[in-house]
């Protein structure tokens, strides 16, 4: 079988961070997500996290990965921010300045990319916080994911929800106020009732949360053969 890509504008990752057993998929990912990026480009890990579905201890792991195999390198700056130095091999020496400060070795006329941010060490203490909020928040995102992608029945642009600080937050909060399952059954009846000229139109987790209460008087009335007055 043969894998057929499709031409698109693309970002170009070397083979060996690709080909290299030591990372996981999710450390691949995120190498090739940060080197799409410009240089000097303001890192951030909350600025990472918001633009995918995984949380926050699956991104910190990920870029754990990739220090530890020589992909990313961090320096303190004299302003206290964070310069990240992303290579594109692990072969490529990182030498000390007199200074202490370490700078990218150029190889067949390459530099690293440079990534400033105000994000700092990954350290420890870090990683248990990381994995006890990620411990009590998993179920939770895991049932925000799945409330937005239920979405796609009646919005085709479904998918830009994902990263929508705003749509997750209404998801979340329609979660902790009426539960998984009312949630859901009140996604599944949208694609009739946003059909129906009565019916409040509703695409969005932040739409449903605002005219939930508009959509259950309007079912109570259809069920009950009720009259609907606009």
């Amino acid at each position: 079988m043969k894998l057929i890509k499709e031409n698109i504008p693309f970002t170009m990752v070397a083979n060996e961070v690709l080909y290299n057993k030591n990372l996981s998929f999710k450390a691949k990912g995120l190498y090739a997500y940060l080197f799409s990026k410009p240089d000097t480009w303001d890192f951030s890990g909350d600025r990472i996290i918001m633009e995918t579905v995984d949380g926050r201890k699956a991104i910190f792991s990920a870029l754990k990965e990739l220090e530890k195999q020589g992909y990313l390198f961090r320096n303190r700056l004299p302003s206290g921010k964070m310069e990240y130095n992303l290579k594109y091999s692990a072969n490529n020496p990182m030498p000390k300045t007199g200074n202490g400060i370490e700078e990218p070795t150029a190889q067949k006329g390459y530099v690293p990319k440079r990534l400033s941010g105000e994000m700092g060490s990954i350290s420890n203490i870090e990683e248990k916080v990381i994995s006890k909020e990620e411990s009590n928040t998993s179920e939770e995102t895991s049932q925000v994911v799945e409330v937005i992608d239920s979405f796609k029945v009646v919005n085709p642009s479904y998918s830009k929800l994902f990263a929508n600080t705003t749509q997750r937050a209404a998801a979340n909060r329609m979660l902790k106020a009426h539960g998984f399952e009312k949630v859901k059954k009140m996604i599944a009846l949208l694609p009739t009732s946003n059909l129906d000229k009565y019916a409040p139109v509703i695409t969005t987790p932040l739409q449903l949360e605002d005219k939930m209460g508009q959509l259950a008087t309007f079912w109570q009335k259809k069920k009950n053969n009720q009259p609907i007055i606009l």
